[in-house]
């Protein structure tokens, strides 16, 4: 009895070690492979701004439309114009700036007839004589 148990606890902690360092790989490799493509295509923002953008955020749940300008403005004087309309449309969409439906969150799906479902066809018929 006892050795079953240690068996099964060593099984389950090399599975969710072997799972844990699944997730640190492809974290590292996804963070690396990210920054290979922003860099090379000349949009990676830098540690600098983003600190600011994330102050300039922070606390403010309800951020208004003139931190969004003071903040695009200040990137487009650093980084360019192509750089300020990707973050205002992000900071435009975090803000709550974008038009969607309201969704009930429920999922109605008609049933319809099977020939599996069907009690009629379950029974078994007796041959006439």
């Amino acid at each position: 009895m006892m050795h079953n148990l240690i068996l099964a606890l060593i099984c389950i902690s090399v599975v969710f070690t072997a799972l844990l360092i699944l997730f640190c790989v492809y974290t590292i490799i996804g963070s690396a492979s990210q920054y290979a493509d922003l860099k090379a295509v000349g949009e990676w923002v830098p540690r600098k701004v983003r600190r600011a953008m994330r102050k300039a955020l922070q606390g403010q749940k309800g951020a208004d439309a003139e931190t969004a300008a003071a903040i695009s403005m200040a990137l487009e004087a650093e980084l360019g114009s192509e750089t300020e309309v990707a973050i205002a449309t992000a900071l435009a969409l975090h803000l709550g700036h974008s038009v969607h439906d309201a969704e009930s969150g429920i999922v109605t799906i008609p049933r319809q007839a099977s020939p599996w479902a069907d009690k009629s066809l379950t029974f078994r018929r007796l041959p006439n004589r």
